[in-house]
């Protein structure tokens, strides 16, 4: 009974790390036109913060798994995420397209852990059954954050400003982060 409790605290804490990590990629979307102005760049600029982003998950996607192989699986998420957090909030401050788009690699960096990483947690604790339950639940919030990250951000645009988005993400993935490590 109680195997099962932790089991879906462990899923439900993965599913939510998994919808911030996408949220990553587009909360941010609707602002662009904004960070254009602010940056004095062009949109064509400023949608190098999201293929870079991209390309940055997808080699590191390549690493993480024999990292996380090599150090262990929490180890790697207890590095990863706080560099995430961290970039997270370094792009809400900073006034540099160039540093933006530097601290999009690093925060990639702390997504693409949690991508792999959760996806061998549960290969390495779950039996099949199990496997195939979590990743279809992992998947509601792969599915479901694209769809809502750009209304989340967009509200937030409207309220505040484009570096809101990274502060939600950074607060957000900071009590994913605590709630990780009890």
């Amino acid at each position: 009974m109680h195997i099962q409790r932790q089991k879906r605290q462990l899923l439900t804490l993965m599913i939510l790390l998994l919808f911030v990590s996408q949220a990553c990629t587009d909360i941010f979307v609707p602002g662009l036109p904004e960070m254009s102005r602010e940056f004095a760049s062009s949109i064509k600029q400023m949608n190098l913060t999201i293929s870079v982003y991209i390309y940055a998950q997808a080699f590191f996607f390549l690493i993480i798994g024999v990292i996380s192989d090599l150090f262990g699986r929490r180890r790697v998420l207890l590095a990863c995420i706080p560099l995430q957090i961290i970039a997270s909030f370094a792009i809400a401050m900073t006034n540099s397209l160039t540093l933006l788009i530097i601290l999009r690699v690093i925060q990639a960096l702390g997504s693409s852990a949690i991508y792999i990483v959760l996806r061998l947690v549960i290969k390495d604790t779950l039996n099949k059954e199990e496997q195939i339950h979590a990743t279809g639940m992992l998947l509601i919030g792969l599915v479901l954050s694209p769809a809502l990250a750009p209304v989340i951000g967009a509200h937030l645009i409207n309220w505040w400003s484009w570096r809101a988005c990274f502060i939600l993400i950074g607060v957000t993935m900071t009590g994913l982060l605590i709630w990780l490590t009890l």
